[in-house]
């Protein structure tokens, strides 16, 4: 039979550029399997650079011609039009043509510069001619007994450095066309499905419109972790920063080395402070990756309440891209940038904007004795009276902050601004009037210097100005501020920041310290001029084990601790504070275990106060709703009169949320946590990502029946047992900016109460249900 000698001349030169026949490639293949015509043929594989050169070679086969096979990444048998005579033996199409492949931009490929030639096959000869395109294959076209050793290593290019291997190593310096090329033409991916068993990856993965309001694929969200809307976040520790491939390479070590690229451009990194400008900041970097397509970040809370878990879910890119020098609202003028204003490889600068609307109603307010329990409360000027009350909260911060490269040294000057308006509509528990207040919230600049190596991180950090801080996760140090009275707000607590600080943070690998002045902005009406002077040192370099210890100094403050003969001022004081933290501990997977100790003692009078707690928790990993159960005791001392020593404990400014130091949604506001033990139980399930459930009860009772500086009411206490409440709240993302916040609490007093009543009121009933925005 008479041969097509332009087929076979075309089939010859692939031959000579691929003579390793029996060896499957990561490209597209063109099999011939039976021979070709009237000769029988050796079976050949030769990989197709461009759909039109396939299409060209199908057209031109004889209509008597043996069974052939077109391997390639998707079983769509219309895609290619080949108009082959209808004598032609059976051809199975499984290409894409150029058009479609161009529509989705999901086919994984080596592009490889023009001259220059991909040596991903084991056992290859190199040729300089064009420009050769393979595609990856499905598993369907790699033979389940396929050695591993003859697949394709991958290129990749991680800090400038280019990773090569290369099967042929034994080739010619003439014919190793690759190695001979500059490192900025290499080729450099082979970025291919995870699941590559997926025949329609468009379909599998598809490309997200929006970035920023997407969920993270449900393998990259930390078991049992509920998505927390950045508008709960304040300046809560990081447990924990993942880097999730959605399309990571088949090589495992290549992955490796990507995700250790992608961590040192996010940098921020377990044990710091969750500050929104550094996320952005971070994420921002992460996308000027030539290596990343697409980046998101998401915030989750696992296991141990106040600490977050940063997820970055990354799609690596088909090829590295150059990516724009510049984007952000301010470049582009879509407002789906927003919140980021301005970015470039040098700089980011991101909008402030948050916001929320609160309805709370409280019934039995006060055990219906508001007089009694506000009684020298000086915001307390038209408390609450018998019966049920609803009110409106709602408050609205706008600002900016951005972080910029000085020259070319990993030297970084950042800061931020905002302004905050607060206003309480109708009665709230300790006044009657309405209310508005407008301030200055943020005002900060920094300064930061660091550098990261395989080995090592190191990294200097100094800021100054109105800005948050926090100490784990709140016991002493949460809100810099104070909310209610003429800032209204009091129970949305919208201001966190203190009126003035210096911080000084020193990283080294997994050791952090830190070195702090700070002012609280206190309100006017309750000003103690209290200022904290101290040292923090955190250890995190392993994620199951945390260590911490603090020291803190008041040089000054006009706050007073009484007795029953005395009185003594806050200034002096001194503070001692060890942490430990273990999570998963000796193998326990779900199992978490955390205490802290505080020891206080002041240089001008006798002074020993402690507090303790601890807690253990659990969660079922394998259980629907991922539940987690908790339990916590906590102990306050209070003081002993019939000792010369006052042993009442300072809580300075303790706080956070209702799982943290929030000790009750009503009783917290009649008991502080000091003279003061507490069991708490705690069970949370959570459904899906965007929604949490929790239910809590929390029992209350003195330390010491000498509760002189508490509620006046209670200074003196006939009996031990303060009170018990159950809380039941839900939290609910409707999307990555919004969260819908609902809450129902019941209280019941104890005997201790009760006697300070003279009386046995019912339940203290509260309800809130708020929409919280951030962006």
């Amino acid at each position: 039979m008479t041969r097509n000698p332009r087929m076979l001349a075309s089939l010859g030169v692939w031959g000579l550029m691929l003579c390793g026949w029996s060896q499957p490639s990561y490209g597209a293949d063109l099999s011939i399997s039976e021979g070709l015509a009237s000769e029988q043929l050796p079976p050949k594989t030769i990989s197709a650079g461009q759909d039109s050169f396939v299409t060209d070679r199908l057209k031109e086969i004889p209509a008597n011609a043996q069974p052939l096979t077109v391997s390639g990444i998707w079983l769509e048998t219309d895609s290619l039009e080949t108009d082959l005579p209808s004598e032609t033996a059976p051809v199975v199409l499984d290409l894409v043509d150029s058009g479609l492949r161009s529509e989705r931009d999901r086919v994984e490929t080596d592009r490889v510069e023009m001259g220059q030639v991909e040596t991903d096959l084991a056992g290859v000869d190199q040729v300089e001619t064009g420009q050769v395109e393979t595609i990856r294959p499905t598993t369907d076209q790699i033979e389940a007994d396929q050695p591993e050793t003859n697949r394709a290593e991958t290129d990749l290019v991680e800090a400038g450095q280019v990773e090569t291997d290369l099967a042929a190593k034994d080739q010619p310096e003439t014919e190793r066309s690759e190695t001979d090329q500059p490192e900025t033409n290499r080729a450099e991916t082979d970025l291919v499905e995870a699941d590559s068993s997926e025949t329609n990856p468009t379909e599998a993965n598809p490309p997200e419109a929006d970035s920023r309001d997407a969920d993270l694929p449900t393998a990259a969200v930390p078991v049992g972790g509920f998505w927390l809307n950045p508008a709960l976040i304040n300046g809560e520790r990081i447990a924990e920063v993942r880097v999730y491939l959605e399309n990571p390479t088949e090589d495992a070590e290549a992955n490796g080395r990507l995700e250790q690229q992608i961590l040192a451009a996010f940098t921020v990194q377990a044990g710091d402070s969750a500050n929104p400008l550094f996320l952005e900041a971070g994420l921002q970097r992460v996308q000027q990756l030539g290596e990343v397509e697409t980046a998101r970040y998401g915030l989750y809370e696992v296991q141990i309440p106040g600490e977050v878990v940063v997820v970055l879910a990354v799609r690596l890119a088909p090829e590295v891209v150059e990516r724009p020098g510049q984007s952000g609202l301010f470049v582009t003028g879509d407002w789906r940038e927003f919140p980021n204003l301005y970015t470039s490889d040098r700089a980011t600068a991101v909008a402030i904007l948050r916001g929320g609307l609160s309805n709370f109603t409280s019934s039995n307010t006060w055990f219906g004795q508001s007089g009694l329990l506000t009684q020298g409360n000086p915001l307390a000027r038209d408390p609450a009276g018998p019966g049920t009350y609803s009110w409106f909260d709602g408050y609205l911060e706008l600002g900016a902050a951005g972080i910029t490269q000085v020259g070319t040294q990993p030297l970084y000057v950042y800061g931020g601004a905002s302004s905050l308006v607060s206003a309480t509509l109708q009665p709230d528990l300790f006044e009657s009037d309405n209310r508005i207040f407008h301030a200055l919230e943020d005002l900060y600049a920094g300064v930061i210097y660091g550098y990261r190596t395989e080995t090592e991180r190191l990294g200097v950090n100094l800021s100054v100005g109105r800005q948050d801080y926090r100490i784990s996760n709140g016991l002493l140090f949460a809100n810099g501020a104070g909310n209610g009275g003429d800032r209204a707000t009091i129970l949305s607590n919208p201001r966190t920041a203190f009126e003035n600080t210096v911080i000084g943070r020193f990283r080294w690998n997994g050791l952090r310290l830190e070195g702090f002045y700070l002012d609280p902005n206190e309100l006017s009406l309750i000003d103690s001029q209290t200022k904290y002077l101290g040292l923090n040192l955190d250890y995190d370099s392993d994620p199951a084990l945390q260590l911490g210890l603090s020291y803190i100094h008041v040089p000054r403050s006009n706050f007073s601790y009484f007795t029953l003969n005395d009185t003594f001022s806050r200034q002096g004081l001194n503070v001692i504070y060890p942490r430990l933290r273990l999570t998963n501990p000796l193998g326990l997977d779900g199992v978490w275990l955390q205490a802290e100790y505080v020891h206080q003692w002041n240089s001008n009078f006798d002074m020993a106060a402690n507090g303790a707690w601890g807690q253990l928790g659990y969660t079922f990993r394998d259980a629907p709703w991922t539940p987690s159960l908790s339990y916590r005791y906590a102990y306050f001392s209070g003081d002993n009169p019939n000792t010369a020593t006052f042993e009442r404990f300072d809580p300075l400014l303790s706080g956070g949320g209702p799982d943290t130091w929030i000790q009750g949604s009503n009783l917290v506001k009649i008991y502080q946590n000091s003279n003061l033990i507490t069991h708490q139980l705690l069970l949370r399930t959570r459904p899906f990502e965007r929604f949490d459930l929790s239910l809590q009860y929390i029992h209350l009772s003195a330390a010491n029946l000498n509760n002189l500086g508490g509620t006046q009411a209670l200074s003196f206490l006939q009996s031990s047992h303060i009170g018990q409440e159950v809380t039941l709240t839900a939290r609910y993302n409707l999307t990555r900016n919004f969260l819908l916040y609902g809450s129902g609490s019941v209280a019941f007093p104890g005997s201790a109460v009760q006697s300070a009543l003279n009386s046995q009121p019912g339940p203290w009933y509260f309800l809130q249900l708020s929409v919280l925005m951030n962006f």
